[in-house]
């Protein structure tokens, strides 16, 4: 198996989702600038990408590492990011009006 630079393929699916980096440094719970440290490594700690492939939605062991294409870290409900991932459920006991749903989640 050939050396793949994990950094770049992350940054890569992070493109991908569309979503900024100040956004993802949220979602992990540091600074902008650790992010950037993430895109230049070629290793990355196990902890940190179980974190972020739950995030992108991305099975990085398997489709990365081990050639195998899978999902197994899909969402089985629409969640949005408001601060921290919220799912449709929560969004429903809010109480918001179903037009900012409808927004917030792309759904018509």
């Amino acid at each position: 198996m050939g050396k793949k630079h994990i950094g770049s393929i992350i940054k890569k699916k992070l493109n991908e989702r569309a979503i900024s980096i100040g956004d993802f440094a949220k979602m992990l719970n540091c600074h902008r600038t650790t992010v950037y440290s993430i895109f230049k490594r070629e290793n990355i700690d196990t902890d940190l990408l179980v974190q972020i492939s739950e995030i992108l939605e991305y099975d990085f062991f398997n489709n990365v590492y081990y050639g195998k294409n899978t999902e197994i870290f899909t969402k089985k409900e629409p969640q949005i990011f408001i601060g921290r991932l919220i799912s449709r459920e929560e969004l429903d006991k809010m109480a918001l009006p179903e037009d900012f749903i409808i927004l917030v989640t792309n759904k018509k």
